[in-house]
């Protein structure tokens, strides 16, 4: 398809006008291109966050199914302990979990 683009002009047509007009042709393939590739980085970019977004899903959700198994439970950040928990161990694990999956809080700063 690129070799008609290229060298598209219409039969007979010559001259100066025709000249023009097929250099403007070539510089909005041109352009065409350029922003083809911009759009084709851009659904890459897409692509990718989508995927790391399910991952991190994922991650949150088997994060949360082994606290439930073990007596615990995630809330806002932090690993809670309920009448079932399951000891040290998974105490531990859990809270290097959340701290790799989940944003510390904020931190207040005095005015």
């Amino acid at each position: 398809m690129q070799d008609e683009i290229d060298g598209a002009k219409p039969a007979g047509w010559t001259g100066e006008a025709a000249d023009a007009a097929a250099e403007h042709l070539r510089a909005r393939s041109q352009e065409l291109e350029d922003l083809a590739a911009r759009l084709s980085a851009a659904v890459k970019i897409i692509d990718d966050t989508e995927q790391a977004m399910r991952d991190l899903v994922r991650g949150i959700e088997a994060t949360e199914d082994f606290a439930a198994k073990n007596g615990f439970r995630i809330d806002n950040g932090e690993v809670v302990e309920t009448e079932n928990a399951g000891g040290f161990l998974p105490s531990v694990l859990l809270r290097v979990e959340v701290e790799g999956i989940w944003p510390a809080p904020a931190q207040s700063t005095p005015n």
